[in-house]
Order: C-alpha cells, then structure tokens, then sequence
C-alpha cells in the first residue's frame, strides 16, 4: 500500500504531525482517518530506523575512540621499558667500541706476542654479561619494533566486542536494508549476521567486504591457530567488529541503504523519479523557474565562454602585477595567501542608534511585523478545525519558546495574559516548518531591499554576509547529539 500509494516526505510529515497533536474524536470523525494513520506509522518507523542507525554509529565511533585510547595508554605505559632497553644498547654498543679500541692499541705496542695475548684475554674477561631481566628488555624492545600498529589496534578492538555487541546487536536486527542498493557482499554479512541473530559460529563464505589486511588478522598470524577437531579457530569477537565497523563505513561511503529511513535512503530516492521527469520536465522546470536551464549545449556553450574569460581576466591581472595574493615557487606550482581580514570601522554606523538602547525581543517582532509583516504565512494546519485566530503576542511567545530554546512549558509559566492551551494550541497548530520558511522569506525578501547596507558596502560587485551556527546544549544522553570534550559534560548539537 505504501509503495503504490507513493506519498511524498512532506505529506507525510504532515499527516503523522497532524495525528499527533490531534484529539482522538477529530482522528475518529475524519474521512481520511486510515491515510493520516498511515503516515503516522510510516514516520514512526523511519524515525526508528534512523534512531537505530544513530545507535550504531555513535557506538562504533565510541568503541573506535576506546581502542584507540587504549593504545596510547599502552604505548606510554612501556615507554619507561623501552627507555630501559634503549639505554642497555647503547651502553653495550659504548662498552664494544672500548674493547676493541683496547685491543687495538695492545696490537700496535711493540710487545712481544705472549704478553700481547696476555693483555688481550685481560681485557676480555671483565664480565660485560647481560642478566635475564636485561635481555628480556632488549628482546621486548625487539618484537615491539616488530609489530604492525593496525594488527596492535585489531588486538585492541576485538576487545570492545562484547561492550559494542551489547549496543548495536539488537539495533542492527531491526533493520530494514535496501537490499537492490547496497553492496552484495556486505549486505550478505549483514543477513547472515541478522539469521543467526546475531550467535555467528562461522564467517559467511564471501569476504570481499573485508580488505586484504582485515582478511589476514581475522585467519590470524602464522601458525594458524587449529583446535582439536584440525579446524582453524574462528575469531567470533574480531568477526563482530569487523562487520560492526563495515556497517557503519557503508552506512557513511553509501554502500549501505535502507527502505524505510528519512536521512538514509538511497540518494536517488531523494531526487525526482526518471518516470516523473519524463511525463512532466517542462511543468518542473516551469514551476522551479529553470526553464533557461532546457538547452545544455546553450548552457555549456556559455559557462565555457565565461571560464575562458575569467582564465583571461586571472593571467593579464597576474601579469600587471595586479593579484599580490598569488605566487608561484620554484616547481610553478601555484601559492595563494589568503589576505587579512578588514576591521569594520564601527563609527560610520553609530551614528544610526541610540547609545545604551535596549529593547526586548517582543518589541522588536511587533516592528518587525509592522514592516515586514510574516503572521499571515503562519496558518492553520487543518482548515475545517481552526476556531479563533491567536493574538499577535501569541504568536511571539510561541516563536521565542521555540527560537530561544525554552520550551512551550517554560513559556507558559512565565507569560502573562496568555491562556496555557491556547500557547501550547497554537505552537502546535501554527508553527509548522513549512509556515516558519514562509515567514523567514519574507522577513528576508524585506532586508534584501534595505539601503542601508548598500550605502556601506565596499565593493558594489562584492556581498559580504555573516553567517553564524547554532549549538543546543544538551546536559543529558541523546541519540542526536555527540559528546564535546571543549564544553565539558555538556552535549551540543550543531544545526
């Protein structure tokens, strides 16, 4: 049914939020009832499936971070030893040297050879012997020379196997792969993995899904490790997070899609379908304005006269001396520094506002309204159950709540004159993230027709914008947010 019906993201979502902040009579008495519950159970499992897929990554990326730190520990840990070693080296090296430059000197004296033999069994009977203990350094300092880092790291990862199996086993057992777009053999370890429910006993028969280095620590280092039966030992705990760590490669490369996901489907489930360009290109170019975009040979025709151009305009500049950030070095390879950053001279602007000003967020949305007015865009999501519209300051609180990150609960508590269902009514019915775009277009369509920033704009050819992230500081466990170690036990999230 979902396959034919071939409900698009935004309906979708539509529909499940609808079925979520409705009353169970609306849902009830609603002729479409059964396709607003579809899409509510549509959503919910792709919101699962990409919950389950978070879990797993974070877990991995988790358990990666522990083997490696693990490691390090390690090495510093011996680090004292192999001082110890280094240093009995050098020591017998020092100790060598003298002897023969001993002996050396007692053949160039003028002595006859018995007292020449004499002298050199003198010198070679002083005990420079090593003890056990120093031998064992030294014999340390050899085979740890003699490692491979990755096959130190293997020895270390396989070890997380049952703190990640914990994790991730029962997440990777509820997922739903898009078995057409994923890579045959690691989808072939991925089902025979979810067969056996996750109790593997054996590898599965195809390991193209592990590289060659991967392969060779899983048979293990040479002899093979065989048990009483004359059968190779099998590695279950390296297996595990070797198909662990593939999962979470393919899930990020791309190799591994799945059906039923809003953030890891396959990339051409996200673009519009062969069969809908065909039937309707000239109506989606129209309604995408891209109808110039029709002709490619006009369109490449034109971007390779412009890039002929600009080749042009970059040399002869170059040439005059006219780019001073560009240079080239003894092999002509082309250095470009990148030139320092202009202070903006704040007192051309001062003059524009009130000195010690403040003024509050509510008042500055109601001029904001007022000159670019943007309620309008924020509608009623079901038309046939929209009773009485809220008032202005309705709307600014549930627009703070949700923009300062405080919470329609918080908001409420804190309001004054505004009824608490009618707050937490209109947060749910009016701000949906359709609406928001909407208003944001507008405010922004106004500010692109200030003159004021074109009064202070240095270059007329040039646009300057300042661009700013946001991070939601989480202070307890999230599937959607990963540990910072620059903002201490806090967890931000990065929109």
């Amino acid at each position: 049914m979902v396959e034919k019906l071939n409900l698009s993201d935004a309906t979708i979502d539509y529909h499940a939020h609808w079925v979520t902040i409705a009353d169970n009579d609306k849902i009830e008495t609603n002729v479409d009832k059964y396709l607003f519950l579809l899409c509510f159970l549509i959503r919910q499992v792709r919101q699962r499936q990409d919950y389950f897929i978070d879990i797993i990554q974070n877990s991995v990326k988790s358990a990666e971070n522990r083997a490696k730190m693990a490691q390090k520990e390690e090495y510093f840990n011996k680090q004292k030893e192999r001082k110890q070693a280094t240093q009995l080296l050098i020591d017998s090296r020092i100790s060598y040297k003298q002897q023969v430059e001993k002996v050396k000197n007692i053949l160039k004296s003028a002595q006859d050879n018995d007292t020449k033999v004499s002298q050199i069994e003198d010198v070679f009977e002083v005990d420079d012997s090593l003890t056990a203990v120093q031998l064992g350094l030294i014999e340390s300092l050899g085979i740890e020379t003699g490692r491979d880092e990755k096959t130190e790291f293997y020895r270390l990862w396989q070890r997380q196997s049952i703190w990640l199996s914990n994790r991730v086993s029962q997440p990777i057992l509820q997922l739903i792969i898009n078995q057409e777009e994923t890579d045959k053999p690691l989808f072939e370890a991925i089902n025979h993995y979810i067969e056996k429910k996750g109790k593997i006993t054996k590898p599965t028969k195809n390991l193209k899904w592990l590289d060659d280095k991967q392969q060779d620590a899983l048979r293990g280092t040479p002899p093979v490790k065989i048990n009483e039966k004359g059968e190779e030992i099998f590695q279950r705990r390296l297996y595990k997070m070797f198909l662990f760590e593939a999962i979470n490669d393919g899930i990020k490369s791309g190799k591994l899609n799945f059906n039923h996901s809003y953030r890891f489907r396959f990339l051409e489930e996200y673009l519009i379908s062969k069969k809908e360009w065909k039937d309707n290109k000239e109506q989606l170019l129209t309604d995408a304005e891209m109808t110039h975009l029709t002709d490619y040979e006009d369109i490449i025709g034109v971007l390779k006269e412009n890039l002929d151009q600009l080749y042009h305009q970059v040399n002869d500049g170059y040439n005059l001396g006219l780019n001073p950030h560009l240079r080239f070095d003894k092999a002509n390879k082309a250095i470009i520094e990148t030139p320092a950053v202009e202070k903006p001279d704040l007192s051309k602007i001062s003059s524009y506002f009130n000195p010690a000003r403040f003024t509050s967020i509510l008042d500055l949305l109601a001029d904001v309204e007022k000159t670019a007015p943007f309620l309008h865009h924020l509608g009623h999501q079901s038309k046939t159950h929209e009773r009485k519209r809220p008032t202005p300051e309705t709307f600014f609180a549930s627009i703070i709540a949700l923009g300062c990150n405080i919470g329609v609960e918080k908001m409420r508590n804190i309001s004054k004159g505004i009824q608490v269902s009618t707050l937490q009514n209109t947060s749910d019915w009016y701000l949906s993230l359709q609406a928001l775009k909407d208003a944001n277009d507008a405010i922004i369509k106004m500010k692109n027709g200030l003159d004021l920033p074109e009064i202070h704009r240095n270059d007329p050819n040039e646009l300057h914008t300042a661009s700013d992230g946001q991070k939601i500081l989480n202070k307890k466990n999230s599937l959607n947010a990963a540990f910072s170690y620059k903002y201490g036990s806090v967890r931000p999230t990065l929109l």
